[in-house]
């Protein structure tokens, strides 16, 4: 009984958005159904694939965002304790300005590697190839290029966050008609393509975690364990937050937010003499 009863309230609900949707198309008016209705009915585009995500108001989403943050916290806030009883020379107030640090450029890392997915997984034919040279190829010129630019002065991290910068510009306005001259080419031959593309990127993100950590280096040698451990949690929380403002706003809207990111740690360093006077 109880289920023919919430079959019922399906059906009634799908016919009063039917009629709903119909009364507002005889108006020829259905830009404003899709905005008044309570469901997100909305046709799917490259930037925003979710088809499935009827939910206006991201509820599920939202409760599992708040729970992995509040875990989060809860992990965190021990390592002040912690690391003061470890006599660190830096004070416990002035951690904030390290942990900060690290966990944000973690967000950062991640909503790129989520935009890249999603820019450049049509142009391979699948997820799969996408996610092979964003999780190999792109890490590996990240790596090269902390390597080479290992001695970067901390300041000079905001001319990397301009090429960042740059790149995100320069992307959204030839990058996919320029992908659509190159499908004609074999699966391999695309893959050396899709690497050669993001070297930008990785040539300016690659930079900023080696640079930054060696500052710290020199403070304590226990400090950048800890730090690295921030950001390796930064990185999985900006997965969740990424896949999150994705569904919000689409992909485009969390690769700006990741550029800005950048830029705003870049600046930091570049600004906060103070500080860099203190780790230099």
């Amino acid at each position: 009984m109880q289920i023919n009863n919430e079959l019922k309230d399906q059906q009634d609900t799908l016919s009063n958005e039917i009629l709903s949707y119909i009364k507002y198309a005889n108006r020829n008016n259905t830009l404003d159904y899709f905005k008044n209705s309570k469901y997100n009915l909305q046709p799917t585009t490259d930037n925003k694939p979710f088809f499935y995500e009827f939910d206006k108001k991201h509820i599920h989403s939202k409760n599992f965002l708040y729970t992995f943050l509040f875990y989060l916290v809860l992990l965190i806030s021990p390592l002040f304790i912690i690391l003061k009883k470890q006599h660190i020379k830096l004070k416990v107030k002035n951690l904030i300005i390290p942990f900060a640090v690290f966990f944000i450029l973690g967000i950062g890392f991640s909503f790129f590697q989520i935009s890249l997915l999603q820019k450049f997984t049509i142009f391979l034919g699948s997820p799969n190839y996408s996610l092979l040279v964003i999780f190999c190829i792109f890490s590996l010129f990240a790596g090269y290029s902390g390597y080479y630019f290992r001695k970067l002065k901390s300041k000079r991290l905001i001319i990397f966050a301009l090429i960042l910068l740059a790149t995100v510009i320069l992307y959204s306005i030839f990058l996919n008609n320029t992908l659509m001259l190159l499908y004609s080419p074999s699966i391999v031959q695309r893959f050396f393509i899709t690497s050669l593309l993001i070297i930008p990127y990785a040539i300016g993100m690659g930079v900023f975690f080696p640079t930054i950590m060696r500052f710290y280096f020199k403070l304590t040698f226990n400090l950048p364990s800890v730090l690295n451990m921030i950001n390796i949690l930064g990185i999985t929380f900006g997965v969740i937050l990424g896949a999150y403002f994705s569904i919000k706003g689409g992909f485009k809207n969390i690769e700006l937010i990741a550029v800005v990111i950048y830029i705003c740690i870049g600046a930091f360093y570049f600004f906060h003499k103070p500080l860099l006077k203190q780790l230099e």
